[in-house]
């Protein structure tokens, strides 16, 4: 998942609750809802119901088969839907456990380099990669923006990457692409920076004044 919603959608449901929505209820209910915050640069959404001690978080985790945590207000995990293991970070997200917000991918201090970029290349070897995957994986963006910097750099995001990329001319265009998508990552993570990104919808919702609703193009 990419994304999430408000929605006033009617879902069909059991007469008799779940244990984890009578405790969501149990929790959250009599709380106003304080905050709504993006884990370092991970697909999680921290949203903090309360203050204080008596603050509880709800985290959205918005990949692999996704998740939804209830916490206490030092992260101590309550209840959750889906209890595993990570392996590869060393981490185990369960009940009575710490959420570990350290795992969280954050935005590096400096956007990718030529030079990076070529080491990331080089330590391909023989291994057949695809270019999305491999740039993926070195650069935590996403993969969403690391396909749009793709295409604009006019490269293919499924091409296997070999030793010619290096004397590709639109390897600099990738590596000035990736500079522009830090710079505006970097400025929705640090509010100080002013950058303002293009190619946004807005939707105004119908009214009695104007019940089609308008879209403004930006």
């Amino acid at each position: 998942a990419v994304r999430f919603h408000a929605t006033r959608f009617a879902r069909d449901k059991s007469t008799i609750p779940s244990n984890f929505t009578m405790k969501l209820r149990k929790h959250l209910r009599s709380r106003r809802l304080e905050s709504i915050t993006q884990l370092g640069m991970d697909r999680v959404i921290d949203f903090q119901f309360g203050s204080g001690e008596a603050a509880h978080h709800l985290i959205l985790e918005l990949y692999a088969k996704g998740n939804v945590i209830l916490t206490d207000h030092e992260y101590n995990v309550m209840t959750l839907l889906r209890s595993y293991n990570d392996d590869k970070k060393e981490i185990a997200i369960m009940a009575n456990h710490p959420y570990p917000l350290k795992a969280a991918a954050e935005l590096p201090s400096e956007a990718p380099t030529r030079a990076s970029i070529e080491k990331v290349v080089k330590d391909v070897g023989e291994e057949k990669r695809k270019l999305k995957e491999l740039i993926n994986r070195a650069f935590p963006y996403g993969p969403t923006l690391i396909e749009n910097c793709i295409i604009v750099a006019g490269l293919q995001q499924n091409q296997i990457v070999d030793a010619s990329l290096l004397t590709d001319p639109k390897l600099d265009v990738l590596v000035e692409e990736l500079g522009r998508m830090h710079a505006w990552v970097d400025s929705l993570v640090n509010p100080e920076q002013t950058l303002t990104p293009s190619g946004l919808v807005t939707l105004k919702p119908a009214s009695k004044d104007d019940p089609e609703g308008t879209q403004v193009y930006s």
